[in-house]
């Protein structure tokens, strides 16, 4: 499930729900799309992880594709490429 280096609950203080949705991100960010694959990678009910992937949507932290634009499924969002040019030092 998850490996050493990714957010793990038991090893972060700090708020479950955040640890949660930074589980989410980090599946995604490995290439998953699906909301049943996140879940599972993540530990999560599936209504827990659709539950914080809707607020990361709303958040812009991921993005959903339509299903007819190749299949559906969750990407990373744009709020992400601009903290990676902030963090890089590109404006």
């Amino acid at each position: 499930m998850i490996k050493d280096t990714d957010v793990q609950a038991k090893s972060v203080s700090g708020s479950q729900t955040l640890v949660r949705g930074l589980m989410i991100v980090e599946a995604v960010a490995s290439g998953l799309v699906t909301l049943n694959d996140i879940a599972e990678r993540a530990g999560l009910a599936r209504s827990t992880a659709y539950r914080l992937a809707s607020t990361l949507v709303e958040q812009g932290y991921l993005s959903v594709a339509p299903r007819e634009a190749g299949g559906g499924g969750y990407r990373l969002g744009q709020k992400f490429l601009r903290l990676s040019q902030q963090a890089n030092g590109v404006n």
